[in-house]
């Protein structure tokens, strides 16, 4: 598989999570990789876990068809999120206790790519739920510049 693009990028990310009427703010200055394999861009980059301070891996692809996946691993836990607008996708959340079946609804999804100078943004918000039971609302914003 041809690499057609392989840049270092600043990441700037936002999560919000709302669980139970509580709400959780995540921000993230790091830098990272926006890589073109094949049909898909991947923008990877490393998140220092508060507890270990080990840096663990995430990734997001974009689509061509507009899809986006996320995926987040850890030495216990690998968790790939699925977004498509507007649609409901089971998933998987890989423990070091068992697989636990997810739901992702996407509320909204939008990506932006810009090519001069090389930039973009992500905006996800969507809710997990899991045997019917809801897990969390979720925003996340992602910006980047090369």
């Amino acid at each position: 598989m041809a690499i057609t693009l392989d840049k270092q990028i600043a990441i700037h990310l936002e999560t919000i999570k709302t669980q139970e009427g509580e709400v959780e703010r995540y921000v993230i200055e790091t830098t990272g990789q926006l890589v073109r394999l094949g049909d898909g861009m991947y923008i990877r980059y490393k998140e220092e876990d508060k507890e270990t301070g080990k840096k663990n891996p995430v990734t997001f692809k974009l689509q061509d068809d507009g899809e986006i996946q996320l995926t987040r691993e850890t030495d216990d836990i690998r968790t790939k999120l699925i977004f498509l607008a507007q649609k409901k996708i089971n998933g998987v959340y890989k423990t070091a206790y068992g697989r636990i079946p997810i739901e992702i609804e996407t509320t909204h999804l939008k990506s932006q790519l810009n090519s001069q100078p090389i930039s973009g943004l992500l905006d996800i918000d969507y809710r997990l739920t899991t045997g019917g039971e809801l897990l969390g609302d979720y925003n996340i914003r992602l910006q980047f510049t090369a």
